[in-house]
């Protein structure tokens, strides 16, 4: 079985070879190849080449686009700072305050440096890989973007304070992500992860995530060509399963380090995937013998849900985490499905 076949078989639930193994390695990749983050982060074709020595080198059954959420906010009028061994961070957001709702210049998806560097890393990545590895968009709702746009705070003090200027901003972004959605679609990407990088139990209350926010996902995800996934973003997640179970277009979850896969289960229903639940960006601060170990113990304890994929949650993993702090999540899973064969 290749990687595709693989998440086909884990998608209807069907035996596999072993179970898949989902690696956020959208930075690594550029330790890999040893390329400057700046022309990593900015150059399709470099990119790409990070995750063709991702695919070679740590066996994930997924690729990744970049997981650099601030780079959209770039194309919305923000500063970004790069890194050495980080993804780019905001270094000033584009808007003040949520009065600056009537300056929203949505950016040009056919023209936009920055959102053609995004569609055109899946676009590079599909031509090479073709359908032997399943590639994965990542990228923000209307829901979250505008965190990036003034700011995590500054966007909770308007959904509490200023309800109708949020409201707005969020219909004024409905279009333009739902066109996005479709652009990756049409680039190659199998699906797409939504980060709830504000949408999430840690930021909102449950009533603002039913009242206000759960319209605007509906909404967005309603015309979806392709499957979505819901991505933890580092809190935890089942508190919002529930809600976002029966969104349109949703057929998985990304959960948060730690958190029950049989309760999110329950909580799901059968046809779900549930990605998860070992923390990676603290790879780097652990032994490859005990990563490989948590590994086998999640195989062991959730290898029988036939649409659970081992994966790491949370942000990227660290660009520099061992290699073989990597290797041995597929190396566990393959371990484990020969000992069930004997």
């Amino acid at each position: 079985m290749n990687s595709m076949e693989r998440l086909q078989a884990t998608i209807r639930g069907s035996d596999k070879d072993r179970c898949a193994v989902s690696l956020t390695l959208s930075l690594f990749g550029a330790r890999l190849i040893q390329c400057p983050l700046k022309t990593y982060y900015t150059d399709a074709s470099c990119y790409s080449q990070g995750q063709e020595a991702v695919r070679r080198l740590c066996h994930p059954d997924l690729l990744f686009g970049p997981f650099a959420l601030p780079l959209e906010a770039r194309a919305f009028g923000s500063e970004i700072h790069f890194f050495d061994q980080n993804p780019p961070n905001l270094r000033r957001p584009a808007w003040k305050s949520i009065h600056d709702v009537n300056r929203l210049k949505l950016p040009d998806l056919d023209s936009d440096p920055t959102m053609l560097y995004f569609f055109n890393t899946v676009r590079h990545m599909k031509k090479i890989h073709g359908s032997e590895i399943p590639i994965a968009a990542i990228t923000l709702s209307p829901v979250d973007l505008p965190a990036m746009l003034f700011g995590i705070h500054g966007w909770l003090e308007s959904v509490l304070f200023f309800q109708d200027e949020a409201q707005r901003i969020m219909e004024k972004l409905i279009p333009y992500c739902k066109k996005k959605i479709n652009r990756f679609m049409e680039s190659g990407a199998a699906f797409i992860v939504f980060p709830c990088a504000f949408a999430n139990p840690s930021i909102i209350t449950r009533e603002i995530a039913e009242t206000t926010m759960l319209p605007v996902l509906n909404e967005t995800f309603s015309e979806s060509k392709g499957p979505l996934v819901i991505h933890s973003s580092g809190a935890a997640l089942i508190p919002f399963l529930d809600l976002f179970c029966d969104l349109p277009g949703v057929s998985g979850f990304v959960l948060n380090a730690g958190e029950d896969i049989r309760l999110a289960r329950q909580k799901t229903g059968p046809e779900k995937i549930l990605i998860g639940n070992v923390e990676g960006p603290t790879l780097v601060n652990r032994t490859s013998e005990a990563i490989e170990q948590t590994c086998r113990q999640a195989l062991e304890d959730y290898g029988d849900d036939s649409r659970f994929i081992l994966g790491t949650t949370g942000a990227d993993i660290a660009y520099d985490t061992p290699l073989s702090n990597i290797q041995v999540f597929a190396k566990a899973s393959a371990a484990l499905k020969r000992r069930e064969s004997s």
